[in-house]
């Protein structure tokens, strides 16, 4: 996860986002559900509703050039 976040913070997965990115989506999901099963249930909603937060304002402020 950490090579993907430097390849795309020095700009070279520009125009390569799938083929550097869809590799790593399995193991992010599997890695979210297993650190998800190990939070105390109260703090599931609360994680959800940050994620959809987060997801809204990234999509309102960033603006990409496509």
């Amino acid at each position: 996860m950490a090579g993907v976040v430097v390849a795309d913070l020095s700009g070279l997965s520009k125009g390569e986002v799938e083929r550097i990115w869809l590799p790593f989506v399995p193991w992010v999901t599997v890695a979210g559900a297993w650190l998800l099963s190990r939070v105390e249930r109260r703090w599931v909603w609360s994680m959800l509703a940050t994620q959809i937060t987060a997801g809204v304002a990234l999509q309102a402020l960033l603006v990409g050039i496509w």
